[in-house]
């Protein structure tokens, strides 16, 4: 295990047992903690592929959204061990992390439990899958609305 991963996973007060309670609930830290599933992350981030709009409200300038684009480092991740291209707050589709997967202005964000959330900008898509593993209150239900896709 290298260096960078073991200070990572290792310095990290987050337990899967943290992740339910509601000190953790409550508490503001940041991209670490927050809570939903696949719906609520397609929704909620399809501001991106919808170019800064969603339900006919403009949120984000096309200025803030393109910056997302502008690349900030390129290379093999230290933590993840694969090669990725960091935007500013998500990382960049690239052939080499994402074999198979369409080109064009596409970012995405992995979290905790193998969720993932992709904004395409030019299919003006969002989509997002999320596991129940992390939190075992969650109903059978919750669990099972699995992947959604958002498209304008």
């Amino acid at each position: 295990m290298s260096r960078v991963l073991t200070r990572t996973m290792l310095g990290s007060p987050a337990r899967d047992e943290h992740v339910d309670t509601p000190w953790w609930r409550r508490a503001e830290l940041g991209a670490v903690n927050g809570h939903g599933n696949a719906h609520g992350l397609a929704r909620a981030l399809s501001v991106i592929s919808r170019r800064g709009e969603a339900n006919g409200h403009r949120l984000l300038s096309p200025k803030t959204v393109n910056q997302i684009f502008e690349v900030q480092a390129d290379g093999v991740d230290l933590f993840l061990g694969v090669p990725v291209r960091w935007g500013v707050g998500y990382a960049l589709a690239d052939p080499r992390t994402m074999p198979g997967r369409p080109s064009g202005t596409i970012c995405f964000w992995v979290g905790w439990g193998g969720s993932i959330v992709m904004m395409d900008l030019d299919r003006r898509t969002s989509s997002s899958t999320a596991e129940a593993v992390s939190c075992p209150s969650m109903t059978t239900r919750e669990a099972l609305r699995g992947a959604r896709t958002f498209s304008s």
